[in-house]
């Protein structure tokens, strides 16, 4: 059985994809971003051995786009859902399982990852 925590872990990623996602819709539409959760994101790339959850995105401050949009996919309400950010968000997921099934793909990416860390860049 999952606990609290874990469940607590999954919301925090999935807020996380869900931020990426409106991000894209931001780009493609408007041409223009939040900058300091385009930063966020970013960051989450390089976080290969958080101590929490949380220490992936810097704080849950971070991910309030990302939650508002989870809570605004999943809700009930009568408002109208945004099509877009949950094509995007399940591209997304996608896209990550598709990268797991194919090793070299994802080594190639740890690879390049470890390349812009060690270049020294401020955001890592």
């Amino acid at each position: 059985m999952e606990t609290i925590k874990q469940k607590h872990d999954r919301i925090l990623a999935l807020a996380g994809v869900v931020q990426a996602a409106c991000l894209v819709k931001q780009l493609a539409w408007k041409g223009n971003l939040n900058q300091a959760e385009f930063e966020t994101s970013i960051y989450s790339i390089f976080q290969t051995n958080p101590a929490s959850t949380v220490d992936v995105y810097g704080s849950k401050n971070s991910l309030i786009t990302g939650l508002q949009g989870l809570i605004n996919l999943l809700s009930d309400a009568k408002n109208p859902k945004d099509p877009d950010i949950a094509r995007y968000t399940v591209s997304l997921l996608h896209l990550e399982r598709l990268l797991l099934k194919k090793t070299c793909h994802a080594q190639l990416i740890t690879t390049r990852r470890r390349t812009c860390k060690k270049s020294g860049h401020a955001l890592f």
